[in-house]
């Protein structure tokens, strides 16, 4: 009993998912039926999906136009990035609510089955009675019972071959979604064919979030013209750093391509609150305009509008301290003629102010050192009208330094660069320092004049020619890109060597010698870096070619001053006229010539030459009677001064009288009268005394100078010149050297007494007993002139008669020869 039903229950269980002759099975309907419910449920989700996007998009989209056409600003990157990010997340939540519900939603054949009960009534519950029947949820009760339920099962499997499965879904809903995607999303496609661009734009700032994005009629460029040079500097990543103090010129450009607007508004405001404003700037036709922001001292933020452009984020100036020339100092190697060179040849020499002098042809480097390190250097120099610049750039990566003619319109500049390993050598300390190498040359401005003709600049020994006063400017730019706000400024002027400055005149020889003369010569020579040689240059009569004598007695040794003696005793050098063998009549022309070590080529040697001196060769008693009128001359000098200290003596003598009257008792009636002639006698007579001092003195060098020419002519004998020394010029000498500074410090005393009321008599006593002596040795004195000059006029009698007996001699000769020639005519 306990298994028949079970055996019938499997009977009718095995049957009830049969299919009809040549129809489906139940399950199989079931299973569609599953499958199109998925389906429908995940295209629900799908076009909602796209409804979500496409209203993203249109949201999205429509608030940047409307924010673009309030501010002319794309909308910041961070809200762009949060839009798209919540967006994203938005669509994935939803999608992935819609679709991921649609597929993994469990359903059963009794809940697939409910559902075709419910939209086919006609079913009757047979396909739910089947559903269970296939489950063994169906007991077996009796055999009619069983039958119909078999023949229920058979008639839910003949009912499910004529089912419309599409019936059970209602199209509505699905349409709904459809028509809501294809209205955003047909809208989006006809925008992009019809406006690429502001798709395209669109694309690129909400998902590539690119930092601007749209496509802007208008762009603006802006540039810093930064000085020197207005030089067009962009801005790095929105930032300009501008030296602090300095006008900033901001120039504004229209993109390649864009159009310009009339007009240009900027606002800036300046940091911490200290000030802002808005200006308009007019737009010139090129696209351009301009604005100074004069003696900027404080960090400003700047906003540019113009068309459809704006800035998105401010332009930022930062403001920095400008780079400066903390030192400058000259390496300096001399020229090697100057002798100046120790050690390796180079001395640094610090700048001190805003000027330095070098010798001509000198090597050198300047060093420009600075606090922080540079990148660029610019070196303007100007020399007369000669303008040209040196250029060191990128010395904190590739240093190059190249010489530059100045720059003029039109013209293409052709550099010229140091060699690589030099360019390098000269960037130091980290880029602090640069190190300049240039030659101080006579023909630098030839040669920079050629280069600015087109032709290659010739480098002198690896350095950059400079021609003599040349002003340098100095312009720093620092490895930050800061450039300074005004120029260093040198001046280098170039000493030239100049020749020796040869001073000398005669000592003891006069315009006239003989033939076996001796003609000294005293003075000094005087270079700047030293004498290296000394010699005569003479000529004869009117033959312009000039011959050396030497000057045997000096030796170059490089001397700044060169004093022209052969010894302490000899304090002057000779000329020789005896070797040159000259006629009487004749003229002798020397000069004395001094060069220096100078070995530049085309400068040097310079030559140096003293004072011309012109002779007349005489015979030796020519030469007397020449010495004997200045003996004449300097007698009658003698004897005036003898006279005038002959009045001198008879003037104090009077006065010694009024002296003595003046102090009797009682005092005179004209006692100032004479107290002041005794004080006016003091002053007259220590006056007088030193004027016969001086007369004297001078009277004593003209007979030495009178002894030193006989003697260099060698007309001298020994009776002559001890005659001279022992008879006049020693006496002199004693009275120079004792009588006239005792007589001197008499009178003084005469002089004083009267000044302090005393009484006058004994120093006027002493001083008339000490001229009275100096009388008598001038009186000696000139008893020797005297006696020399007859001396002097025995032979100038006898040059007389040997005169008269040559002329007598020439007329015989010429009236024999006029005999002579009547006879022969007769």
């Amino acid at each position: 009993m306990s298994q028949a039903p079970s055996s019938e229950t499997s009977v009718a269980s095995s049957s009830a998912m049969k299919p009809a002759a040549g129809g489906i099975t139940i399950r199989q309907i079931l299973s569609q039926l599953r499958s199109s419910i998925r389906r429908y449920l995940f295209w629900q989700g799908f076009l909602g999906t796209l409804a979500l996007v496409a209203l993203w998009f249109w949201g999205s989209f429509l608030l940047d136009e409307f924010v673009f056409s309030l501010t002319r600003f794309e909308i910041p990157r961070w809200l762009r990035a949060l839009l798209l990010v919540t967006a994203l997340g938005g669509t994935a939540l939803f999608a992935l609510w819609k679709l991921g519900t649609a597929m993994a939603r469990q359903l059963n054949e009794r809940a697939l089955a409910m559902v075709l009960e419910r939209r086919f009534p006609q079913l009757d519950s047979r396909l739910i009675l089947a559903v269970e029947a296939n489950a063994g949820q169906v007991p077996a009760v009796s055999p009619m019972h069983d039958a119909m339920v078999a023949r229920t099962l058979e008639r839910a499997n003949q009912d499910v071959t004529t089912l419309d499965l599409g019936q059970v879904f209602n199209p509505s809903p699905f349409r709904r979604s459809s028509l809501l995607a294809s209205i955003l999303w047909v809208p989006i496609a006809l925008l992009a064919v019809m406006n690429f661009g502001a798709v395209a734009a669109w694309a690129n700032g909400y998902l590539k979030l690119s930092e601007t994005y749209r496509d802007r009629q208008t762009e603006l460029i802006p540039y810093v013209l930064a000085q020197p040079g207005e030089r067009k500097v962009p801005f790095k990543k929105g930032i300009y750093r501008h030296p602090k103090g300095s006008d900033l010129t901001l120039q504004i450009e229209t993109a390649e391509g864009k159009l310009a607007p009339p007009r240009v508004r900027l606002d800036y405001r300046l940091n911490q609150g200290r000030g802002s404003g808005r200006t308009y700037l007019q737009v010139d036709s090129a696209g351009q305009s301009s604005h100074t922001f004069t003696a900027l001292l404080d960090n400003t933020n700047i906003w540019l509008t113009g068309g459809d452009y704006t800035t998105l984020s401010p332009l930022q100036i930062q403001v920095v301290d400008p780079p400066i020339v903390s030192g400058l100092s000259i390496n300096l190697k001399y020229p090697d003629y100057t002798g100046l060179n120790t050690g390796d040849g180079f001395t640094s020499i610090p700048v001190i102010g805003t000027e330095a002098s070098l010798p001509l042809e000198s090597t050198f480097e300047l060093q420009i050192t600075a606090p922080q390190p540079l990148s660029e250097v610019r070196c303007e120099l100007q020399a007369g009208p000669l303008r040209y610049e040196v250029l060191a750039n990128q010395l904190n990566s590739q240093p190059q330094i190249e010489i530059l003619p100045a720059a003029i319109v039109g013209q293409t500049r052709k550099p010229t660069r140091l060699p690589e390993n030099l360019a390098k050598a000269a960037v130091r300390e980290g880029g602090k320092t640069l190190a300049i190498p240039f030659r101080l040359h006579h023909k630098a401005s030839e040669l920079l004049a050629k280069q600015a003709a087109g032709e290659t600049l010739e480098l002198i020994e690896n350095a950059i020619p400079l021609p003599p006063d040349t002003l340098l400017r100095l312009w720093l730019v620092d490895a930050e890109g800061i450039a300074a706000t005004e120029p260093a400024k040198l001046l280098l002027r170039g000493i030239p060597d100049e020749a020796p400055q040869v001073e000398t005149a005669l000592r003891g020889i006069g315009t006239s010698i003989t033939r076996l003369a001796r003609i000294p010569v005293t003075g000094e020579v005087n270079d700047d870096y030293g004498v290296d040689r000394i010699w005569f240059e003479y000529s004869v009569d009117a033959d312009t070619t000039l011959k050396e004598q030497p000057l045997g007695d000096y030796r170059s040794n490089r001397q700044k001053r060169v004093q022209l003696e052969r010894s302490a005793a000899e304090p002057y050098v000779r000329f020789d006229v005896l070797p040159l063998d000259l006629a009487i009549k004749q003229k002798l022309t020397i000069n004395t010539v001094a060069a220096d070590a100078n070995d530049v080529a085309d400068v040097g040697p310079n030559v140096g030459r003293g004072q011309r001196f012109v002779f007349s060769i005489v015979s030796p008693e020519e030469l007397l009677s020449i010495l004997y009128a200045r003996e004449i001359n300097e007698r009658k000098r003698f004897e005036q001064l003898i006279s005038e200290v002959q009045r001198l003596r008879d003037d104090l003598v009077r006065h010694r009288d009024m002296i003595a009257a003046s102090r009797s008792e009682p005092p005179p009636a004209d006692k100032n009268e004479l107290l002041q002639s005794i004080a006016g006698c003091g002053e007259r007579s220590l006056y007088a005394i030193r004027q016969a001092a001086q007369s004297t003195d001078s009277v004593r060098q003209t007979f030495r100078e009178i002894r030193e020419e006989l003697v260099n002519n060698s007309v001298d004998t020994p009776q002559m010149l001890d005659r001279i020394d022992r008879k006049i010029v020693d006496p002199l000498s004693r009275l120079m050297d004792q009588d006239f500074p005792s007589i001197d410090a008499t009178i003084g005393l005469f002089r004083l007494a009267n000044e302090q009321g005393s009484d006058p008599t004994a120093p006027v006593e002493d001083a008339i007993l000490q001229i009275q002596g100096l009388l008598e040795t001038l009186d000696q004195v000139l008893l020797e002139m005297r006696k020399l000059e007859t001396f002097h006029e025995a032979l100038e009698l006898l040059k007389a008669i040997i005169g008269e007996q040559d002329d007598l001699a020439e007329k015989t000769k010429q009236r024999r020869k006029a005999q002579a020639l009547k006879a022969l005519e007769d």
